[in-house]
């Protein structure tokens, strides 16, 4: 066991002793709600506010690290990363234009078609829901009435890594794109959200590394943006989990998409490359029981050490074949005839047609269970 770093030894990774020494006695497995078969808001546990987690020694050695290293060597992004913050608390505070700008005949296609022109790779539409609210946390008073009565919309984008800073992985390259990403996101999400102001709705918009007041992961799902991996990360069948994600929250009233299924859940429970290849050894063979769901769950207490040492770390996202751009289209039709038993014919179903189709009115473009 080293002191600042630590070690990769016969018996596997041994984290660093300020990591041991720093990390409160709770397990973060238990935090994150392993093996519990019943239901419960998720708990807060890094990358929000320090009063709120109790990994708060832990998440300031991370960010001890990886700041001082940005503010030196990257001030563009450092610099981006204080404006967004800045824009975000005046975001919150901004109310909607009194006078209503109607939209389009289709307004869930000129909202996407925004968004996509402000720089997002994609876009899916749901509704918030009260679930996936973080543990002692409040949504603004018009948002919490908008969930309530189960109209409070939310658009979730992806935004694409470099794919050779991607390829980097663990290398501090793929750690400053990640980090450049997320103010990519969150600035496309807050021009969203003031576009939508401009119209006369109510809107916030959110991108990382901090967290907001709801987990993303569950939503982003359920707006088409792709499926949960084995690695515990997002898998698009366009981006593979090359992306990153950002969200705005609206009164404004968009159809929504529907989860799409595309075969992920079933190639990653064969699929051992991602398993094999995690250094310390933090991603199990199958789904385990996580607050009362079964699924994909990536060991918190061996995974955080490792990124700690290495500045986030990423390797089972570059790994992964799903983000290989030679065999992703390969893979998709593959499992979507392992799943539907149907032929598909090689233009109709490319990669670049899977994602949102402007003949489809900017519907997600999946081949649904029982369809025609």
């Amino acid at each position: 066991m080293g002191f600042w770093l630590g070690k990769q030894t016969e018996q596997g990774y041994q984290p660093p002793w300020i990591y041991q020494f720093l990390k409160p006695s709770v397990s973060g497995n238990e935090i994150n709600g392993l093996g519990e078969a019943q239901w419960r808001p998720p708990s807060p546990i890094l990358w929000h506010r320090l009063k709120y987690i109790r990994y708060k020694f832990v998440q300031l050695l991370f960010q001890s690290r990886f700041r001082p290293r940005m503010i030196l060597q990257h001030r563009d992004i450092a610099g981006h990363f204080l404006r967004m913050k800045k824009r975000k608390k005046q975001l919150k505070k901004r109310q909607p234009n009194p006078v209503v700008t109607p939209l389009t005949d289709n307004p869930l296609a000129q909202v996407k078609d925004r968004a996509i022109t402000l720089g997002a790779d994609t876009v899916g539409v749901t509704r918030l829901r009260p679930e996936w609210i973080f543990d002692g946390y409040e949504l603004p008073a018009w948002a919490q009435q908008a969930m309530n009565d189960d109209r409070l919309t939310l658009i979730v984008m992806a935004v694409q890594h470099d794919k050779e800073c991607f390829q980097s992985a663990p290398a501090w390259a793929f750690s400053k794109e990640i980090a450049n990403q997320y103010n990519q996101g969150s600035d496309i999400a807050v021009q969203l959200a003031e576009w939508i102001l401009d119209q006369g709705y109510h809107a916030y918009g959110h991108g990382g590394p901090e967290a907001g007041e709801f987990t993303l992961t569950p939503a982003a799902i359920e707006a088409g943006i792709g499926e949960l991996g084995k690695h515990g990360s997002l898998i698009n069948p366009k981006l593979g989990a090359n992306f990153r994600i950002a969200c705005v929250y609206t009164t404004l009233q968009l159809e929504c998409d529907e989860a799409p299924e595309f075969g992920v859940d079933d190639f990653c429970l064969k699929c051992q490359i991602c398993t094999k290849a995690c250094p310390p050894d933090a991603i199990s063979d199958g789904k385990k029981m996580v607050r009362g769901s079964e699924k994909f769950y990536v060991d918190f207490d061996k995974c955080m050490p490792y990124m700690t040492d290495n500045y986030g770390c990423g390797i089972c996202l570059k790994v992964c074949p799903w983000s290989n751009e030679k065999i992703v289209e390969k893979l998709f039709r593959k499992q979507q005839k392992r799943i539907f038993k149907r032929e598909f014919d090689t233009e109709i179903t490319a990669i670049d047609q899977t994602v949102y189709n402007e003949g489809d009115g900017g519907k997600a473009l999946f081949f649904q269970p029982g369809s025609q």
